[in-house]
């Protein structure tokens, strides 16, 4: 959120304090169109103040995956050695890593990121950057051995990873949001429809009675909005 977006802000909980105050204030002395009046506003300012909310928590996942999306870009750019070039703690070996300039490169870039190498499959397949890892190879699966290949494109990466291709829109997302609450109520509406059958059809009087068995099950998630 911008410098003017925090003005904004600021100003909006300003006036929705006021007029919590004030509302505090009218009632049982005023009537009660008046305070409908002011409750409209209080919850039109609330509104304001909860997409405002909306927004920066977007901004911030936006830029989140941009950070993503420019290593991933930086990674698959590299000549990624055939050779295990790092140190037993996992650092870039002093020696080897000046035969390869493209790493030493991205070492200065990006200080903390480790190359991991994988024994098993002979090759580098992953780097750690900022509690983060990144798979550098596409992994598949010959028989019980991983094997591993290059990404396709930067895209077919990223959606592996699960990061956005290009950010986010405030209308995408509030689409989103709006399907995902609508099937999350939708979820749970048929959750406690069939809770009413199970309760007609004696299901707790058999279960204490060991005439039924129940096995734990995934009941679904019930999200709300931010």
């Amino acid at each position: 959120m911008n410098t003017l977006q925090n003005r904004r802000h600021e100003r909006l909980s300003i006036k929705l304090n006021q007029l919590q105050t004030e509302l505090g204030k009218k009632i049982g002395n005023y009537s009660e169109s008046e305070i409908d009046i002011l409750v409209d506003e209080i919850r039109t300012l609330e509104a304001e103040i909860k997409q405002d909310q909306k927004i920066k928590q977007l901004e911030t996942v936006n830029r989140q995956q941009k950070e993503h999306r420019d290593f991933l870009k930086d990674v698959l750019s590299l000549e990624i050695p055939k050779e295990d070039i790092t140190t037993n703690s996992g650092d870039f070996h002093a020696v080897k890593i000046k035969k390869y300039p493209q790493i030493l490169a991205f070492q200065k870039k990006y200080e903390y990121a480790r190359l991991n190498w994988d024994y098993k499959a002979n090759c580098f397949n992953e780097v750690d950057y900022r509690g983060k890892k990144y798979t550098i190879l596409k992994p598949g699966c010959i028989s019980s051995e991983v094997n591993y290949s290059p990404w396709e494109s930067l895209q077919s990466c990223l959606e592996w990873h699960g990061f956005l291709i290009k950010p986010m829109t405030l209308k995408q997302f509030l689409n989103k949001e709006a399907a995902i609450i609508k099937e999350s109520n939708r979820i749970k509406s048929e959750i406690e429809k069939a809770n009413e059958k199970m309760k007609k059809l004696d299901v707790h009087f058999l279960e204490r009675n060991n005439l039924i068995k129940k096995d734990s099950y995934n009941r679904g998630q019930t999200y709300y909005s931010i």
